[in-house]
């Protein structure tokens, strides 16, 4: 049972898509000494924050979870079915995602590697068709140890993903790019909340991204420093 509030966050795909943080509170039947952190992305209306072309300034800023991983290299699995994406550009996406956290090299050695069994599963699934829910990212965590035992990322069938050519701060087109999503959601993962506020547009936690967007693929320096805090 979830013992205090969680966010529950949204992409928001009308011209720019946010992360809304909204407190929840949920009922989920576990086994003892475990609980979970949710995160639900919505696709609602667009934020009135301008984006436009400008990556905006870097930053230092970055928020903790208080939950970590405890052993590596943290396996995982990926099903690239109902992407829409072709599989092997969906699933290098995800992996380059992976990899943007992997080589900050904290903690020092292999972060991510694909096997079983899986403690970390990436997949596509049907939630509520175009619009409403984007995505979720949960983790399962030891409440006595704070320790991860578990994770999964799930994006919404229903939605349009795609694979962009390039690094770029304004919109590339009206599908979501997978590997920018990723890299949010594994930022989740690793142990990171949100980074809000106009200084920090710049960060990968930063709770807002627009339709096509990639710029979230590389880490800010907040996001360097958040992983390297945790590990």
């Amino acid at each position: 049972m979830l013992a205090r509030k969680r966010s529950v966050v949204a992409f928001v795909a009308v011209g720019i898509a946010s992360l809304l943080i909204l407190p929840v509170q949920m009922s989920i039947a576990q086994p003892p000494n475990l609980d979970r952190i949710i995160f639900i992305d919505y696709v609602g209306p667009a934020h009135a924050t301008p984006l436009g072309t400008d990556c905006g300034p870097d930053s230092q800023r970055y928020s903790k979870l208080g939950v970590k991983w405890a052993s590596f290299p943290v396996k995982y699995s990926i099903d690239t079915t109902g992407s829409g994406v072709d599989p092997t550009a969906a699933t290098t996406a995800i992996v380059n995602a992976l990899n943007s956290w992997d080589n900050e090299e904290h903690p020092a050695g292999t972060f991510f590697a694909s096997g079983t069994p899986a403690q970390l599963t990436i997949g596509w699934e049907d939630m509520d068709g175009p619009g409403g829910a984007l995505a979720t990212a949960i983790i399962t965590y030891n409440v006595a140890t704070k320790n991860i035992v578990s994770a999964q990322v799930r994006f919404d069938s229903g939605d349009s993903w795609a694979v962009y050519p390039s690094l770029s701060c304004s919109s590339q087109g009206t599908a979501f790019d997978i590997e920018d999503v990723m890299a949010h959601e594994a930022g989740h993962v690793v142990g990171l909340g949100h980074t809000s506020g106009a200084k920090n547009v710049a960060l990968t936690m930063y709770p807002f991204a627009s339709a096509g967007e990639t710029l979230k693929r590389t880490l800010g320096t907040g996001d360097k420093k958040g992983i390297d805090g945790i590990y």
